[in-house]
């Protein structure tokens, strides 16, 4: 499966800009250029579109865009619309709208979001979800650290035990259940990038594409499927593509050697600007220095 250097730009599957995905792809460039308003309006015009699958989440984006914005109230009628609609995600609500537990709505959204995410346990499979928040959970307990010290080691080794024990039950999975929703095909992607090695990376780009094909607007897929090619290209020693791959050494945040391609193209994957991303890292590594609070990832 190793792609000589010449025949890696053909690798990436092409656009399909139906004007749905084209609506949704100019909301999130507006929500990276921090244009708060053509974002929520953006997000909202998709959502109603029919039979969009993202509907709950297209809202919920729109709901953050208008409270960045300044737009309290709008956003809260919007928040409750996308939970209406069947968002699930609780804590992810809490986490983005802290003040929302006051609000004399509160309970009566609590409940429905409950009952949303027993709806959704219904749809998927329950074993790659808990593997899948297993290593999520494994990497929120970490730091991100300039100089980390020998117990951040220890404890990155023990992660990666768990990882390959993550990666074969995946495998096993994927191999012999034939019918799988876009996000089991997401959940089991995430654990075959944290796989260490090219043949899973390589899986995982092709289980989120399995995953567009089920839902081509499931933006984590997307870019999941920009990420992981970019990581078996570079276990290939070759140049990544999307420039979604990095590394820190003696306490700087360098890009990976990688291919020169378009914005729109950068944007059709769901992958942020280098700026956003330097910044994003950069936040982290200030934030974990001694007497900070530790800032999760």
């Amino acid at each position: 499966m190793k792609f000589d250097n010449e025949a890696c730009i053909n690798q990436v599957p092409k656009m399909q800009f139906s004007l749905l995905e084209h609506i949704r792809t100019t909301a999130f460039s507006a929500k990276l250029n921090n244009n708060y308003h053509k974002c929520a309006t953006l997000y909202k015009i998709s959502a109603q579109y029919n039979n969009n699958p993202n509907k709950a989440s297209d809202l919920y984006d729109s709901a953050l865009c208008l409270k960045s914005q300044g737009n309290i109230k709008q956003a809260m009628i919007t928040l409750t619309e996308s939970i209406e609609s069947g968002f699930y995600n609780i804590e992810q609500v809490k986490n983005d709208f802290p003040s929302i537990t006051n609000k004399p709505f509160y309970l009566h959204l609590l409940t429905k979001v409950i009952t949303n995410k027993k709806l959704y346990l219904k749809k998927i499979n329950n074993t790659l979800l808990s593997l899948y928040e297993a290593d999520q959970n494994d990497r929120k307990q970490s730091t991100l650290s300039k100089n980390p010290s020998q117990q951040t080691i220890a404890m990155w080794n023990k992660i990666s035990e768990r990882d390959q024990q993550r990666t074969k039950r995946v495998i096993e999975i994927t191999r012999h259940q034939l019918t799988l929703s876009a996000d089991d095909y997401y959940h089991a992607a995430m654990i075959l990038q944290h796989s260490q090695a090219a043949d899973g990376y390589y899986l995982a780009h092709q289980l989120c594409l399995n995953a567009l094909k089920v839902n081509p607007h499931h933006d984590k897929a997307r870019y999941l499927a920009a990420a992981s090619l970019d990581r078996y290209l570079i276990a290939q020693q070759c140049p990544q593509l999307f420039g979604t791959q990095y590394v820190i050494e003696d306490g700087h945040f360098y890009q990976q050697p990688s291919h020169r391609i378009s914005n729109d193209l950068k944007l059709y994957w769901r992958v942020p600007s280098e700026d956003n991303y330097r910044k994003q890292v950069n936040k982290l590594l200030k934030t974990n220095q001694p007497g900070n609070d530790q800032v999760k990832k």
